[in-house]
């Protein structure tokens, strides 16, 4: 509804944010309720609307006159017809008066919606605000910690040292006579048996020689026949018999001798093993002094170290050993202490000890560098605790416990240690959760919270507490 007759400047009135022209507002929206934070605004409005309508009604009076209901006084037609007319102009103005106060409601109602929505925004907010600021000001309880349960397992301890591997049996072949390469039989990394060919050399020279020696032989050896059956006819003297057997004895190792350079010509495998090395070559003249190959037995393989002469008392032979090496970082093997030295080396005071390696695979090869780890204890069924929980404090050693979220500082009565964990003699059991994260800084008796439980296991069996190289 458009009211077009109000043209006075007190038409306007800022309603909210909103400026409301009563001779330009479409008043469309009728709010079915209005809101208590709204009723402020809607007291100011309808006081100003009030006084805006009286001016409208009786522009030139400062006080509205009240209509009354116009009656004759006398019952003729004339005066009938006068308050008749008075009555229809008064209706008339009643009615006006309902349009304007139509108008007031409406305007009443829409600023009342408009202040009640904004004060609804603003409630909704505060509250909003409010939630928020307690969630942001709400800390969870406890210093959050990363724990990890105590283990039951073996610990050992163990004397650490480096070495290179080496082989019981490695040896350089050369041949035993002198003579032209005719053939090579075998390759580096070729698997031989004791006694298999190798290499042939030129036998020819060789074979000449055997039967030049043979038939000396035979020749010698029918003389000293005869000889000798004249010795027992006293027909000669012992000296001519002694000559004869002389010479009979010389060509039957003549002849041992060529048959034996003629084996000579087929080099062997002294022992079963794996050629790691060839250095001739097919036609290459060789005499006694030229490498043949090189023969490892795989099956043999040693290290030697070098214990300090004041850990003599821990050793023993067939001591077990752990063998690590960075060419198979995944992988350890077995060893065990095969011989010691009897004498301690006076100018650096250690003592030698050879061990043995298992390795059936032959994963291990002479030359690689290996650690090595001797056993000298092994506490079976031991209270492990991992090594990254131990907080360090005046000379102790302390872990954090956790019981009902609280942090309890108990001292560490610590046995063999490893690179995993610490043996714990005091009074901790198996299973109880101790931090290993978030401990730095920690009290005794603080509130935690646990953020994370970690899983574990126990030391493998060749772990240490004592480390000497």
């Amino acid at each position: 509804m458009v009211n077009r007759g109000i043209y006075s400047p007190m038409a306007m009135r800022q309603c909210g944010n909103q400026t409301i022209d009563s001779r330009a507002s479409l008043l469309t929206k009728t709010p079915s309720s209005v809101p208590a934070s709204g009723i402020t605004y809607l007291h100011d409005d309808i006081g100003l609307l009030s006084r805006f309508i009286f001016v409208i009604w009786n522009p030139t009076h400062s006080r509205p006159k009240i209509p009354t209901i116009c009656r004759p006084e006398n019952d003729t037609a004339r005066t009938r017809n006068s308050c008749t007319a008075r009555n229809r102009e008064r209706r008339g103005g009643l009615n006006g008066m309902k349009g304007v106060l139509a108008l007031v409601s409406v305007f009443a109602l829409g600023c009342t919606e408009k202040w009640g929505d904004r004060a609804g925004i603003e409630g909704d907010d505060k509250e909003e605000t409010a939630a928020n600021g307690e969630a942001k000001n709400k800390v969870p309880d406890g210093v959050p910690v990363e724990t990890s349960p105590t283990v039951r397992g073996s610990i050992s301890a163990f004397l650490s040292s480096s070495s290179t591997i080496e082989t019981e049996e490695m040896v350089e072949i050369y041949p035993r006579i002198t003579e032209l390469i005719e053939e090579i039989l075998v390759e580096e990394g070729d698997v031989v048996q004791k006694g298999q060919p190798l290499l042939h050399i030129d036998d020819d020279e060789a074979l000449l020689a055997l039967r030049e020696s043979e038939v000396h032989l035979k020749h010698w050896e029918a003389g000293f026949r005869r000889v000798e059956e004249m010795s027992r006819m006293n027909m000669i003297n012992d000296q001519e018999f002694e000559d004869q057997r002389f010479q009979y004895d010389q060509a039957r190792l003549r002849s041992e001798r060529a048959r034996l350079e003629l084996e000579y010509t087929v080099v062997t495998a002294p022992f079963s093993g794996i050629i790691t090395e060839r250095f001739v070559q097919v036609g290459q003249r060789v005499s006694t002094q030229t490498r043949l190959f090189q023969l490892v037995n795989m099956d043999q393989l040693i290290a030697r170290v070098f214990v300090p002469g004041q850990r003599l008392s821990a050793l023993r032979i067939g001591q077990p050993a752990t063998i690590t090496t960075d060419f198979l970082p995944e992988t350890s093997f077995r060893g065990w202490i095969k011989r010691m030295s009897p004498a301690v080396d006076p100018e650096s005071g250690t003592l030698k000890v050879t061990l043995g390696l298992e390795d059936s695979a032959h994963q291990l090869k002479p030359g690689m560098f290996i650690s090595v780890e001797i056993i000298t204890d092994t506490h079976e069924d031991a209270v492990l605790v991992p090594k990254e929980a131990v907080v360090y404090e005046g000379g102790e050693r302390y872990v954090f416990i956790v019981r009902d979220e609280t942090a309890s500082k108990v001292l560490v009565d610590g046995g063999l240690e490893d690179s995993l964990n610490v043996e714990v003699l005091s009074m901790i059991d198996a299973g109880v959760p101790v931090i290993v994260r978030g401990q730095s800084g920690l009290k005794d008796q603080s509130r935690v919270r646990i953020i994370k439980r970690a899983g574990r296991r126990a030391s493998r069996a060749a772990d240490s507490t004592l480390q000497e190289g």
